[in-house]
């Protein structure tokens, strides 16, 4: 069996609903990601198997996010790129589809990662190409269609897991820092 370990990582920070990083598309998000981790890997661009990323609201982001990320990054095109969208674990799924793909040997160094922008998801005029007749035309925000048996916003459903669970909404934020601070402070060879 082979044997899969993350040699890097990177993201960006953490930004708020039409805060801070409001201006950057997801893909860009994504961008300064991998480029951070090939970077701090000192990984060739051109050694790259195959990139995995998952997205969640890819309206409005040209086809296959994971590749506009990818090729912003210096990634050649003839890397193969995939999107996975599975709502709130499509970041986690891309990676278990990139150590899979280790473990068969398909690849031998990937890029695996999730690209989001809430702030750039757009409003949706599902209508639209077919032109609009006399009457009323619906709009559609991105962050809150396409959900199965209706919706939950995933602030409010955040919210009622922490309650749940009996933690403060901070809570999550406080410990990913602490764990990326434990991941920064271990030496190289154990990462």
């Amino acid at each position: 069996m082979t044997d899969v370990m993350i040699v890097d990582g990177a993201r960006t920070p953490m930004g708020g609903l039409l805060g801070d990083l409001a201006d950057a598309t997801a893909n860009e998000l994504g961008t300064t990601a991998i480029s951070a981790t090939l970077e701090r890997s000192g990984a060739r661009a051109d050694a790259i198997d195959e990139v995995f990323m998952g997205c969640v609201l890819p309206a409005g982001l040209k086809q296959c996010p994971a590749r506009q990320a990818m090729l912003g990054a210096g990634i050649p095109n003839t890397t193969g790129a995939v999107t996975i969208n599975k709502a709130c674990g499509s970041g986690m799924q891309a990676t278990i589809f990139a150590a899979d793909s280790i473990t068969a040997g398909t690849n031998q160094l990937v890029i695996s990662g999730g690209l989001e922008s809430m702030s750039n998801a757009p409003q949706i005029l599902m209508t639209g190409r077919r032109g609009q007749r006399l009457g009323h035309s619906k709009v559609y925000d991105h962050m809150f269609s396409g959900w199965t048996g209706g919706c939950l916003h995933r602030g409010r459903d955040g919210h009622l897991c922490a309650e749940n669970s009996r933690r403060a909404r901070a809570d999550p934020g406080r410990n990913g820092c602490l764990c990326h601070r434990e991941f920064d402070s271990r030496p190289a060879c154990d990462r």
